[in-house]
């Protein structure tokens, strides 16, 4: 990732580390290459999610509890340095049609 979506992933994960939450779950991705050039690309999914966040003390799910579900995923990509990296990533909660 780069910034500004590296810095809000990061602030995030601390903010979960300090109020002692962790993942856990799965994800399954099926991406395909919606738009490409030499230096960008915006790459979608349907992602069927099993990840949740619990209190790493109890174990215990953090409110609200969703359900296993499909997410769309739209996510930009930069090449840096030789590497893809997102720029920028949007994903819709349940709003995807299973495999699309």
């Amino acid at each position: 990732m780069v910034d500004p979506e590296l810095q809000q992933v990061k602030a995030n994960l601390l903010a979960d580390q300090r109020q002692g939450m962790v993942g856990r779950g799965t994800t399954t991705l099926h991406p395909k290459i919606a738009a490409l050039s030499a230096t960008s690309a915006t790459v979608t999914d349907c992602a069927y999610s099993t990840a949740e966040l619990v209190y790493r003390a109890t174990g215990k799910p953090v409110p609200p509890v969703t359900p296993p579900e499909n997410d769309g995923v739209t996510s930009t990509l930069v090449l840096t340095g030789g590497s893809w990296k997102v720029s920028k990533q949007i994903v819709t909660d349940g709003k995807c049609a299973p495999g699309s």
